[in-house]
């Protein structure tokens, strides 16, 4: 079940948290002994039932994300679609009638699910306090996990895209292939700040060397935006090892540059 409006994921959360929780949890620290026992239960082997309870659990979390995930992200997405049927409407020659039809449906609804201020920073301060739970349940490396958490790096919010940034490291490991894989991903984004964090990531992670993720960073580097040409260019030098730059030159150089080396 996915909640149909920003009301619906505030009603469904308060029943999932207590009335005295500060809305705006910054860190783990703030969910007290509760986090301290779970964070104890997946690093100590415990019977098959309690792993299924645990898993159970893991799993209502993930949920819970996605589902805040999908009211935080749907204006945007609405937007993008609003947009793409005005710029049809300037083409020559279209059938304009069913165009401004979809047109008026897709504002509608955006008008309908477009979050004030303060369902913003409720949302904001649901998946802060998800993300920083799930780094105390999960075992290290699940990869739904860091699916999830690595989605909110294409987040609007500063504060989501860093609460991300941090429980990305904690949930998957510094040396994750498959992390540094999903954050590679993020680079090619049109968002800027999309790219930037998943630059940011990839710094925090092990990746100096990592010839397997340079791999990936280069499959971008021919992208037709030029920003994010640049942001590739950035994320490259993060990872790179001084006999790198000698053969990026020989595949992507010219010719005289590379009979310079």
């Amino acid at each position: 079940h996915r909640p149909n409006s920003p009301a619906s994921v505030a009603s469904s959360a308060s029943s999932r948290h207590s009335q005295g929780q500060h809305h705006r949890p910054t860190s783990p620290q703030g969910h007290g002994a509760r986090s301290g026992r779970r964070g104890s239960a997946h690093k100590e082997e415990g019977t098959p039932a309690e792993a299924g309870v645990m898993e159970v659990t893991v799993q209502e979390i993930l949920r819970f994300l996605s589902d805040i995930m999908a009211v935080a992200s749907k204006p945007a997405e609405l937007e993008l679609r609003r947009d793409a049927i005005a710029q049809k409407l300037t083409r020559r020659g279209v059938d304009k009638k069913p165009l401004l039809k979809e047109y008026d449906e897709v504002e509608a609804e955006l008008k309908a699910c477009r979050l004030t201020k303060e369902q913003r920073e409720l949302i904001e301060g649901q998946m802060e306090a998800v993300m920083d739970c799930l780094c105390h349940v999960v075992p290290q490396g699940h990869e739904t996990a860091v699916q999830r958490v690595v989605s909110c790096l294409e987040d609007p919010s500063f504060d989501v895209r860093m609460t991300a940034l941090k429980n990305i490291v904690r949930i998957a490991g510094k040396a994750s292939k498959f992390a540094k894989g999903c954050i590679a991903m993020r680079l090619s984004s049109l968002n800027t700040y999309t790219r930037w964090s998943a630059a940011e990531c990839l710094l925090v992670m092990d990746s100096k060397g990592d010839r397997e993720l340079l791999s990936q960073i280069l499959v971008h580097i021919d992208s037709t935006d030029r920003f994010v040409r640049q942001d590739i260019v950035g994320a490259m030098v993060g990872v790179m090892v001084d006999d790198d730059y000698r053969l990026v030159v020989r595949h992507l150089g010219t010719p005289a540059m590379a009979e310079k080396l």
